[in-house]
């Protein structure tokens, strides 16, 4: 549910709301020619998603430029890689909203 969520708000989104998604999910996207090769994402995220990420990208560079970076964000669509990522994301989508539902926040 997360991950469906996220793409739904990805595609809706302007230029300037989609860096902003971007920047609040993502602390750092690893891009080697031209790829997505590993991601580091912020909390709470990075809590949920760690094991799952992990499995995904196995050996990343050591980083990506500025401009690589920046230019994957931008030009951001989904990849063959969309239904394994969101086979992982939507259990997790579970765990979140039992986080709220604890925290009073849903």
């Amino acid at each position: 549910m997360v991950a469906s969520t996220l793409s739904y708000l990805h595609q809706r989104f302007n230029y300037e709301q989609r860096k902003n998604l971007l920047r609040a999910i993502f602390e750092k996207i690893y891009v080697q020619n031209k790829a997505i090769v590993d991601v580091k994402l912020n909390p709470p995220f990075s809590f949920l998603m760690k094991d799952d990420i992990e499995k995904l990208f196995k050996d990343h560079p050591t980083g990506g430029t500025k401009e690589d970076v920046f230019e994957q964000m931008v030009g951001f669509t989904l990849s063959e890689q969309y239904a394994a990522l969101k086979s992982l994301v939507d259990p997790l989508g579970k765990k979140a909203r039992a986080f709220l539902d604890i925290a009073g926040l849903r």
